[in-house]
């Protein structure tokens, strides 16, 4: 059963809504709830939602190509938040209900180095590409804990 958001109520993630790898299709439509910059969207620490789209797939074998990457705009913080993509049966329907693709794991960015005779600057620029690992790997650690027990 899909978790259904509904307002002002929050629930944990079934593991039937964990995605497989091979239901992560490029350029669709992702939302990444987190706390980007350590920002929380009000005062009751709800996260901030943010969207954007899979701009790469796992490589096969999943085993050896665990990331995919995202075309969104992620910040220090935002490490261990959710992706999440609609059902492509529920955006007919307009519900809520959401697959968990992911969990965000880094960012990409371009480091530029200046160097002068008095001085020497590296800025970092982001990118507005996330890292993310797909939630078959969140699967297989479940199962692997359930196997060793409390």
């Amino acid at each position: 059963m899909p978790l259904t958001i509904a307002e002002g109520q929050c629930a944990s993630i079934p593991i039937e809504s964990i995605a497989l790898p091979e239901s992560i299709i490029l350029g669709d439509q992702i939302f990444v709830p987190g706390y980007p910059a350590q920002l929380e969207g009000n005062n009751a620490g709800a996260p901030v939602l943010r969207h954007g789209i899979v701009a790469s797939v796992p490589g096969r074998p999943t085993t050896d190509n665990p990331h995919f990457l995202l075309s969104c705009f992620t910040n220090n913080g935002d490490s261990g938040a959710p992706v999440i993509v609609r059902n492509e049966a529920n955006k007919k329907n307009k519900t809520s209900e959401i697959n968990l693709l992911g969990i965000i794991i880094g960012l990409h960015r371009e480091t530029i180095t200046t160097t002068s005779p008095v001085e020497e600057r590296t800025v970092h620029r982001p990118m507005s590409i996330a890292i993310a690992v797909h939630a078959g790997i969140i699967q297989e650690t479940i199962e692997l804990m359930r196997a060793v027990g409390p």
